[in-house]
């Protein structure tokens, strides 16, 4: 980490002494896991409500005119997306924001184990072996 750079992890014990100790100490990162929660439920409801609106409603092709200028930028627009058309590309968005929403997910779940799994280590460090 980059000299002055301090990382701060919000917690259950303390969700306001991170930015107590962010204004004392100067920049820093925050890391909520909560947060993130709240991010990855929002990316999946996201993606959720795209792939239901492009499967409830049919996307026309753009009508751009007859001009030869309309005509080339009509082009480009198909070739963008593809030979299925643009509901596939707002599927395949759709898809990558759910994915991405439970990958948020399962990341927090993975870091709330890990930091369990240490406070249970540091607190059994003064215990009698």
């Amino acid at each position: 980490m980059r000299r002055g750079a301090i990382m701060y992890v919000d917690s259950d014990e303390d969700p306001s002494g991170t930015k107590g100790a962010l204004g004392r100490a100067g920049a820093g990162v925050f890391v909520s896991p909560y947060e993130l929660n709240r991010q990855a439920d929002e990316l999946v409801r996201l993606g959720e409500v795209l792939h239901e609106r492009v499967g409830r409603a049919e996307v026309q092709p753009l009508r751009l005119g007859s001009s030869p200028p309309a005509l080339w930028f009509a082009a480009k627009l198909a070739r963008l997306t593809g030979p299925d058309g643009t509901p596939t590309v707002l599927r395949e968005w759709a898809d990558g924001l759910t994915r991405l929403g439970g990958e948020t997910r399962a990341t927090v779940a993975e870091y709330r184990t890990t930091d369990d799994d240490n406070e249970g280590r540091f607190t059994r460090l003064g215990e009698a072996r």
